[in-house]
């Protein structure tokens, strides 16, 4: 009888282990499927937005934009997922394996005059439209970046735009007014122009 009861267990057991989880669904189709609260329980077709619809991930305080190896710790698995709300640099992140990167799109910042970048332009777009001549950005302002961050600055205005601070090749500028646009990448120790166009 013994033999039976632990056979069955095992059965069960593997059952279980390699059983697919539905929310909101007694059907799912994939290793987790969630359907929301409004869908069409049989056909799961959808329904409209319910107050309680929607996945949750972790939310944290860390600036997610810090090197593993500066402090931040490192994910367990790819594709890991938090929320940071660390200000200047909220938004979602995922585990790539070897660092976390953020979720979304590119950030765009529209201004009349030159000034100073912020960590908000870090992987996004600066679009100039003043029609002063020769405005500066500064790079000077920019706390942490890391390795592979972007920063492209367009100049759809009258003036020349040009750059300072930290940036290598401060002195480049796009045409005047045309849409053209300067493109930065830091190296992990410093600004470097990659483009202009």
């Amino acid at each position: 009888m013994k033999k039976i009861f632990l056979s069955i267990a095992f059965i069960a057991t593997g059952l279980v282990a390699s059983a697919q989880v539905g929310v909101g669904t007694t059907n799912p189709e994939t290793s987790l499927e969630v359907v929301g609260a409004n869908a069409d329980g049989t056909t799961k077709a959808p329904g409209i937005l319910d107050t309680a619809d929607g996945i949750t991930v972790p939310v944290v305080t860390n600036d997610m934009t810090i090197t593993v190896a500066n402090g931040t710790p490192a994910g367990t698995r790819v594709s890991q997922m938090v929320y940071s709300n660390f200000t200047g640099k909220a938004g979602y992140y995922f585990w790539d394996g070897t660092k976390w990167t953020r979720l979304g799109g590119k950030s765009v910042r529209v201004v009349t005059a030159g000034g100073p970048l912020t960590n908000a332009d870090l992987n996004g777009y600066v679009i100039f439209i003043g029609s002063e001549s020769s405005q500066s950005f500064s790079f000077n302002t920019i706390t942490n970046p890391v390795a592979g961050d972007t920063i492209t600055i367009t100049d759809a205005g009258i003036g020349t735009v040009t750059t300072s601070g930290a940036a290598v090749g401060s002195s480049v500028a796009p045409q005047n007014g045309s849409g053209g646009a300067i493109s930065f990448i830091y190296s992990g120790t410093g600004w470097y122009h990659t483009s202009t166009f």
